[in-house]
């Protein structure tokens, strides 16, 4: 298995009836990390990969980077932005633009604060 560790900074509300601080407009440093691992019975690449770390991150950045870096999470991801809403959501999202016959998404992790953080596994 590998892990990528990408950050970016976006703010959200909780809104919706939600009571607390966090019911307000605030923002975060957000740290995530994708676990790529090998199907059952796969092998690693002809390079000796799993997943090439540039290619993951080429993916982030082309595909994921401009709904979440520096945005208003709320409007560019359409959910309640709870820790664990996100992590489900780009849980999934990836796992359709990367898991293959060979290589799947293991496990995300969302880091909201350097201490609290929720995760998506298999």
């Amino acid at each position: 298995m590998i892990t990528k560790e990408i950050e970016f900074d976006a703010a959200h509300s909780l809104g919706n009836g939600y009571i607390g601080k966090c019911a307000n407009l605030h923002g975060h440093r957000y740290k995530l990390q994708i676990t790529i691992g090998l199907n059952e019975g796969q092998n690693l690449d002809e390079f000796g990969f799993v997943m090439d770390f540039g290619e993951l991150k080429k993916i982030w950045q082309e595909e994921f980077d401009e709904l979440y870096d520096h945005k208003f999470l709320n409007e560019s991801l359409g959910i309640q932005t709870t820790a664990e809403n996100m992590s489900l959501k780009l849980f999934n999202d990836l796992s359709k633009r990367i898991n293959n016959d060979r290589i799947r998404v293991v496990k995300i992790r969302l880091y909201e604060t350097p201490s609290s953080y929720a995760e998506v596994d298999l």
